[in-house]
């Protein structure tokens, strides 16, 4: 009886588990297309915005000095707000932060709103991480990587 019990309880902590693996899969996989969306559309972005071809490199180099300074600020966040928390605020971040590369008239707004995409990687990272690999459930970090992996495919 004891037994049946601990399965039965244990049960909403894993689907609680699931999901959240499964978002963190949709932030790498969103984060991950858009650095490869981004790539193949800089001929685009540099004809719709007038940028002159020396400045084009900023369009990405931007995107990954901020994620190379998120790194960090990632766990310290983590630890101040909490992971879902903190998760949350930067899927909707990275999300209001698209649509206003989207609709960015200049190139300074499109470099603004690229480094405003760049924390979600780090943190998507973290989330697998420290919830997922230390807690033990196996394979997260190999079924993790090959979905993002994916992402790489998706490219236009």
């Amino acid at each position: 009886m004891s037994a049946t019990l601990d399965r039965a309880s244990s049960r909403p902590a894993l689907v609680s588990t699931s999901i959240g693996f499964a978002m963190m899969c949709v932030g790498m996989f969103m984060a991950i297309l858009d650095v490869q969306v981004v790539a193949t559309s800089l001929p685009t972005i540099q004809g719709a915005l007038a940028i002159a071809p020396d400045q084009m490199s900023w369009v990405q180099t931007a995107y990954l000095i901020a994620e190379v300074i998120a790194i960090p600020l990632t766990v310290l966040l983590t630890r101040v707000l909490g992971m879902r928390s903190l998760f949350v605020l930067s899927i909707s971040a990275f999300t209001a932060a698209s649509v206003g590369c989207a609709v960015s008239a200049s190139f300074s707004a499109l470099i603004a709103w690229r480094v405003l995409q760049a924390p979600l990687t780090p943190l998507a990272l973290v989330v697998e991480i420290s919830r997922h690999s230390v807690r033990g459930v196996d394979g997260t970090a190999s079924l993790s990587h090959h979905y993002c992996s994916q992402a790489t495919s998706c490219e236009p």
